[in-house]
């Protein structure tokens, strides 16, 4: 499950809101949505927009989309 606070805290350090995050990934607003709720998980090509409109490193992506919680 996606790190939700985490790829937030991304997004205001970027001064980047979800409609923001919308148009550079070419999402829809409703699709982002239903993805950071869980009910659709992301696609790999869409955590690499992602991570290139948010300037993330490798750690960062890796943390908010693939590790674990605990």
């Amino acid at each position: 499950m996606i790190k939700k606070n985490l790829l937030e805290a991304r997004m205001k350090e970027n001064n980047v809101e979800y409609t923001d995050l919308c148009k550079l990934i070419n999402m829809s607003y409703q699709s982002l949505k239903w993805r950071l709720w869980g009910r659709t998980e992301f696609r790999l090509s869409e955590i690499k927009a992602i991570r290139k409109a948010l300037n993330l490193s490798v750690e960062q992506m890796i943390e908010i989309f693939f590790l674990e919680m605990k």
